[in-house]
């Protein structure tokens, strides 16, 4: 059997990912239908006068994609069920639905507005956790899982409790390189997530009375450990160019922590300057840096700046990055790579502080990262977190006119700055929560330190996340948004 494929050596688009885009086309159309075999990897390869490799690695990326199957002594075959629309880069004419929590309370809100019907029962969340489930990379992620099912036993009745030593070798290997960093193994400790790495920085390292340096404002949770512990927090303001580091003051500070590739909430990028500014500093006052690089992989626009860990050249820096941002939610897991001279401080708290994913799941992740898969998924929730960002930023622009948004160059959510005439953003919220809408203000969500002056025009911020909400649901919330404005304020949209 030979497909009608073609390709160019005229072009800077690898052959492997013509010939890929080719196939995956031919299936949605349906000119390969479903169930069919297709060709041996040898008998495409003399039909298009590539290597065997080539065609291989199309294959093998079609197969992670779901539109591929292998059967076994039968060759490799089309899909019965082929993927969601929206992991394809084709034009179609299907509309992406969002899923739904139904609301059976809703006879006990204020009345409809104008024009929402039956959409009152839909609720839409902005939050900045977690990705939908139409991104997931379930397929793959089940095959994976499903292989190593059956030796879960065998396996799991120890874990070295730093984590899987395949898991801890793939992220030094394949992971690390991504964000230009050179890790080893040994220093590598999976956690469940972001918060519970910050948990264990602190037990380790923090005494009562400690001084430590947080973002002004910042995530609330990197606080809310902090406050119970009894060490001395130091809010530090944030502008466009990220943490003002001359601005930490003269304290015998033991921690700082930072989100540099993008702050959260403010969604600043910290300026290369005052990163090795930073690095300085830490070196100076004997600190130590806990870089927060959750949203370090998407970068939408400008360069690619190396995270703090990649310019330390004095092991000032304990990274933390979580999996749950580009894998989703329901795989709770991340890592912190911690300095060889403080790695000893984490064997104590890590026994009872840090119990760990289950062995199944790290198998699976080790297998996930070390695979072909990974690429071809970042690339895919990449240029979805990019089409997301334009239908916000198209939605606003709609409805409201113009408006000032920051925050588009990374990440997974936009900061939107009222104008003068809009109320503060808390007020916003509490109203649009009344019609199942749920966006988040700075006043609330977020730590200030109640001893700083907070910039009335921060009031009137309103963060918006969009990983968890597809295009079509992006733009009808906005527009429901539109109306409560209209109703409950009474501003002159233009």
């Amino acid at each position: 059997m030979q497909i009608p494929v073609s390709i160019s050596r005229n072009t800077d688009v690898p052959i492997h990912e013509q010939l890929e885009t080719n196939i995956r086309e031919l299936i949605v159309r349906g000119d390969i239908p479903s169930d069919i075999k297709m060709p041996a990897t040898r008998a495409l390869k003399k039909q298009l006068q590539v290597s065997r490799n080539t065609v291989k690695t199309a294959y093998m990326n079609l197969i992670s994609q779901g539109y591929l199957v292998t059967k076994s002594t039968s060759g490799t075959f089309v899909c019965t069920q082929l993927p969601d629309a929206k992991y394809m880069n084709l034009k179609s004419d299907s509309k992406l639905s969002c899923e739904v929590i139904e609301d059976e309370s809703h006879s006990l809100r204020p009345s409809l507005l104008p024009g929402m019907g039956d959409s009152q029962k839909k609720s839409y969340t902005f939050g900045l956790s977690g990705i939908d489930e139409s991104i997931v990379p379930e397929r793959i992620w089940r095959k994976l899982l499903l292989k190593h099912l059956p030796y879960r036993s065998r396996h799991a009745r120890y874990v070295d409790e730093f984590g899987l030593d395949i898991l801890r070798e793939v992220i030094a290997s394949d992971l690390a390189p991504l964000r230009a960093m050179s890790l080893q193994p040994d220093n590598i400790i999976i956690v469940n997530d972001e918060y519970r790495a910050f948990n264990l920085v602190n037990h380790a390292i923090l005494k009562p009375g400690d001084y430590v340096a947080v973002e002004n404002p910042c995530d609330r949770g990197v606080v809310f450990d902090l406050e119970r512990l009894g060490v001395n927090i130091l809010p530090i303001p944030v502008d466009k160019n990220g943490i003002v580091v001359d601005k930490i003051p003269d304290k015998p500070v033991s921690l700082i922590y930072v989100s540099p590739s993008h702050q959260i909430p403010m969604g600043t990028k910290l300026s290369l300057k005052r990163r090795y500014r930073l690095l300085e500093w830490a070196d100076k006052v004997d600190a130590y840096i806990v870089e927060n690089d959750t949203f370090g992989e998407f970068c939408y626009s400008g360069n690619l700046v190396k995270p703090l860990k990649a310019l330390d050249t004095s092991n000032r820096v304990v990274y933390v990055n979580s999996f749950s941002k580009w894998i989703g939610s329901a795989a709770k897991m991340g890592f912190l790579a911690v300095p060889y001279e403080i790695k000893h401080k984490f064997q104590g708290a890590i026994s009872y502080l840090n119990p760990g994913p289950a062995w199944i799941d790290q198998r699976t992740a080790a297998d996930f990262i070390s695979s072909q898969s990974l690429f071809g998924h970042l690339r895919r929730i990449h240029q979805t977190m990019i089409d997301r960002q334009s239908a916000i930023t198209q939605a606003i622009t709609r409805c409201f006119g113009e408006q000032k948004l920051t925050g588009y160059k990374g990440g997974q959510h936009l900061v939107w700055h009222f104008p003068s005439e809009f109320p503060d953003a808390s007020e916003l919220v509490t109203s649009a929560r009344e019609y199942n809408i749920f966006y988040w203000s700075l006043q609330n969500e977020f730590f200030f330190s109640s001893r700083s002056k907070r910039k009335p025009a921060l009031d009137r911020c309103l963060v918006i996340g969009y990983s968890g909400l597809p295009d079509e649901s992006i733009k009808h919330s906005i527009e429901m948004l539109e109306r409560t404005c209209l109703r409950d304020f009474s501003i002159n949209i233009v």
